[in-house]
């Protein structure tokens, strides 16, 4: 829930996860809650391409690889055709 802490255990799985993923997608967010926000910068460092969908600036735009604008909802399924 927003606004409670993560347990360490939680965030140590999120930080594997980022870094064995294929592909990061974050949707729908500003990227600025920590520590959170640094999971999809850890799969970025390890070389996994960085897809942003999200309306309105983030605080990781710079770091997106793809950054698509507009309503995270119209604009996720028709990601799906690919």
């Amino acid at each position: 829930m927003f606004g409670q802490p993560l347990e360490e255990e939680t965030l140590l799985r999120a930080f594997r996860a980022a870094e064995a993923c294929d592909l990061v997608l974050a949707a729908g967010s500003t990227l600025s809650v920590e520590p959170a926000a640094s999971v999809p910068l850890a799969a970025k460092s390890a070389g996994k391409p960085y897809l942003i969908v999200n309306r309105g600036p983030t605080a990781h735009d710079a770091a997106a690889d793809v950054r698509l604008e507009g309503d995270a909802c119209s604009l996720l399924p028709s990601l799906l055709v690919f």
